[in-house]
């Protein structure tokens, strides 16, 4: 019978505690996809070359691209050209970060913040359009329709929890997704220019 009294006491008690665990974990999930960014500013991606086209005469600001390293992904189908200051990482054959080595990508100590300048992530996709996977997956905010290399691609952001957003495409080649996240600079840009189909 103090068995009985006991488990009547306790099991309402545990079902408390765990509504309040739910309620928690997604306020917390609420606040990190839309109340994080109260505190920063939105910012509209920063257009970058994304068509091919050839400038007759180099623009006195631009980079120099011809002695940069070449990291090329056979896998996935492409090449992609960085400054020979900067680092290439790749932990498997999908993906690729540039870093600059001894720059703090995490001024805020966030466990969760963006490591890099650019990040290349690669899958295939069988039977399947970019319109769909931009459907089943929610990717980036301020999701706009651009276009990448001749193709269609959409652009965005998404936030940093390290601070600021992230700019994203997404665009599909060759039975590949290619999500190629970026903090906007003049030398990403660069580098994006270089970027290349190798199939």
């Amino acid at each position: 019978m103090n068995k009985e009294l006991t488990k009547r006491v306790i099991a309402p008690w545990l079902l408390v505690v765990f509504i309040i665990v739910l309620l928690g974990g997604g306020g917390y999930l609420v606040w990190f996809y839309y109340g994080s960014k109260s505190g920063t500013t939105t910012t509209t991606p920063t257009p970058i070359a994304l068509t091919s086209a050839k400038k007759t005469s180099p623009s006195p600001t631009a980079i120099s691209t011809a002695d940069w390293q070449t990291y090329q992904n056979d896998a996935c189908g492409y090449l992609i050209k960085y400054p020979n200051d900067w680092q290439a990482e790749s932990y498997d054959y999908r993906s690729l970060t540039l870093v600059v080595p001894g720059k703090n990508y995490n001024p805020s100590g966030s466990d969760y913040s963006y490591r890099g300048d650019i990040r290349v992530q690669c899958d295939i996709w069988e039977n399947k359009t970019l319109d769909d996977i931009i459907t089943d997956k929610s990717f980036f905010y301020n999701r706009k329709e651009t276009t990448f290399k001749g193709l269609k691609a959409y652009g965005g952001t998404t936030p940093n929890i390290g601070g600021g957003d992230i700019q994203m495409i997404a665009l599909s080649h060759d039975n590949h997704l290619y999500r190629i996240d970026y903090l906007a600079s003049s030398t990403v840009t660069e580098i994006l220019s270089t970027f290349q189909f190798t199939k």
